[in-house]
C-alpha cells in the first residue's frame, strides 16, 4: 500500500525462474559475496544467511542490468499523485478481533484452503518462493508434509493470523494522519456520517 500511495513505479516482473534455480544451487555465502561486488549497498543490508533475500537482489541485478539500489532510488524520485485519506477500523475489545481472526481461518479452511496448497505444492520450484511463506501456506506445506498433525497446523496459522492483526495495528498507529474508527463502538452509518462531516465524502 506504501508504494501505491508514495507514488513507487512498479516495474515489469522479469522471468528469472532460471536464474533462480540456479541461484538456489548455489551456496549462500558463495552468493552474498556475488551481490557485495554487483550490489554492494543492497548487500550491506542483507544478511549473509538470508539466502532468499540475496537471491532475489541477485535476480534483479542478473535479469535487468539494474541494481536494487538503483532501482529503490528511482521509485523514491516519483511523488504521489494521489491526494490520501487513510481510514482504519479496529475493535477495543481485542477478544472481538481474535475471535475474527479464528473464524477467517476456519472459513478459509472450509474453504479449500488445503487442496489450494497441495495443488500449488505440484508446481516446480513454487515452494521456495516468497508468495508461498505466507500466513496458511507454509503451515499447510508443513502438515502435507508430515511434519506436524492438521490441527496443529490450523492453530498455528490462528496464531500467526492474530500476531499478524497486531503488527498491522502498530504499523498504522504510526500513521498520524489516519482516523482510527472501533468497530464495537460505532456502525457503518456513524463512520459514514463522520467522514461527510469531516468533507472527506
Amino acid at each position: 500500500m506504501d508504494c501505491l500511495l508514495s507514488g513507487m513505479t512498479f516495474f515489469a516482473q522479469e522471468d528469472t525462474g532460471e536464474i533462480r534455480r540456479q541461484l538456489w544451487e548455489q551456496d549462500g555465502e558463495v552468493l552474498w559475496r556475488r551481490l557485495a561486488e554487483l550490489d554492494p549497498q543492497a548487500a550491506s543490508a542483507i544478511h549473509p544467511a538470508n539466502k532468499k533475500r540475496v537471491i532475489r537482489a541477485l535476480e534483479v541485478v542478473l535479469s535487468s542490468g539494474e541494481t536494487m539500489t538503483q532501482r529503490a532510488a528511482r521509485q523514491l524520485a516519483t511523488e504521489s499523485p494521489y491526494e490520501v485519506t487513510k481510514i482504519c477500523l479496529d475493535y477495543a475489545d481485542r477478544e472481538i478481533l481474535r475471535a475474527r481472526c479464528d473464524r477467517r481461518v476456519d472459513e478459509m479452511m472450509a474453504h479449500g484452503l488445503l487442496d489450494e496448497v497441495e495443488n500449488l505444492l505440484r508446481r516446480p520450484g513454487l515452494r521456495e518462493s516468497t508468495a508461498f511463506q505466507s500466513i496458511g501456506y507454509k503451515e499447510l506445506a508443513a502438515y502435507l508434509d508430515g511434519a506436524m498433525p492438521l490441527d496443529r497446523a490450523v492453530e498455528d496459522i490462528k496464531t500467526a493470523t492474530k500476531k499478524y492483526a497486531k503488527r498491522q495495528r502498530t504499523w498504522f498507529k504510526r500513521d498520524g494522519a489516519a482516523l482510527w474508527y472501533c468497530r464495537d463502538h460505532v456502525d457503518g452509518q456513524a463512520i459514514i456520517d463522520d467522514l461527510r462531516q469531516r468533507n472527506l465524502l
